[in-house]
């Protein structure tokens, strides 16, 4: 699943374009934290990679940063033997 979250409380900084960035990897670790916390009670194992960063400027009174994630879930499935 991808998913595009829009965050209007974080002040984009062109830092994070650069994924190799200390700001980039830092804010990577944490929103993808949050997320996946989010999953705890879903099935499976959930892996959550940050994979942009993005400004984004909606009039001169709004403006955003976009963060670009990717959620890949791994669920385990078990077989029963039914004789």
């Amino acid at each position: 699943m991808r998913a595009i979250i829009n965050v209007t409380s974080l002040e984009y900084s062109p830092e994070l374009a650069d994924q190799s960035s200390d700001e980039f990897v830092l804010l990577a670790r944490r929103v993808g934290g949050a997320i996946e916390s989010e999953y705890l009670t879903v099935p499976g194992q959930q892996t959550v990679n940050v994979l942009q960063f993005r400004y984004v400027m909606l009039s001169t009174l709004h403006q955003k940063t976009q963060c670009h994630v990717l959620v890949k879930n791994k669920i385990k499935k078990t077989f029963k033997n039914v004789e």
